[in-house]
């Protein structure tokens, strides 16, 4: 099944059972795409998951409510077929996209930091 997206708001690639999402901002159809992405993830089997959000925008505060609906949204069937996530933030972290995921944190082994060496080895 083809996963590979690229659009203004992410870039998705899947390759050896890992679908990694580079974001840069959230836009009108970013969730719909998304949806559609990791649905597709889903029905392929067990997977990692890496998200590279080392270009994203700093998020509004309304931007930032959407993404934690999100990931509410997604976190039960994402919890169930995805063995490893790796979420790579810039230098420093943003605040707001660190904080999202320390509210709804994965039930898998995750990585949450900013060295991209660690993250690649953390999900090889």
């Amino acid at each position: 099944m083809h996963m590979n997206y690229t659009g203004s708001s992410f870039v998705a690639v899947w390759e050896s059972s890992i679908l990694e999402i580079e974001c840069f901002k959230v836009e009108k159809d970013t969730f719909p795409l998304l949806e559609i992405i990791l649905d597709a993830a889903c029905k392929q089997g067990r997977f990692s998951l890496a998200w590279d959000l080392r270009k994203m925008e700093q998020p509004s505060f309304r931007e930032v409510f959407k993404i934690i609906s999100f990931c509410s949204k997604w976190k039960i069937k994402l919890d169930e077929v995805v063995e490893r996530t790796g979420i790579l933030t810039s230098h420093g972290g943003d605040k707001y996209l660190t904080y999202i995921f320390k509210v709804v944190p994965p039930q898998c082994p995750y990585y949450l930091g900013s060295s991209y060496h660690e993250w690649q080895r953390f999900l090889s």
